[in-house]
């Protein structure tokens, strides 16, 4: 099991729990009590992804979980945070391939 810093582990946290919010990098960076220079820093290091990139994919495996349970792709599309679903199908096909639709075949 990987170690995270203190701070970066409560990030993890909050952006696993409130994937439908507003996931800036300045509000997480406030949750933790860093400025948001440093707080982008420590989470490539200690992640080795971007903030971007994580909550990105975090959404994405969420909702893909979500289709192959039989909710519709717009509704896991917006459940998980994004609000456009062209961006969403683009996204979703550009990490695994498929079209979102696809998944439940």
């Amino acid at each position: 099991e990987r170690y995270y810093d203190r701070k970066i582990q409560k990030a993890l946290s909050y952006i696993n729990e409130n994937l439908a919010s507003d996931l800036s990098v300045e509000l997480l960076a406030e949750k933790v009590f860093l400025s948001r220079y440093h707080f982008m820093r420590l989470f490539k290091t200690q992640t080795g992804s971007t903030v971007h990139s994580y909550i990105r994919q975090k959404r994405l495996l969420s909702a893909a979980r979500m289709i192959r349970e039989g909710i519709p792709a717009g509704q896991a599309a917006l459940e998980c945070g994004f609000n456009d679903y062209s961006v969403f199908t683009r996204a979703f096909r550009e990490s695994f391939g498929i079209r979102p639709i696809d998944l439940k075949k």
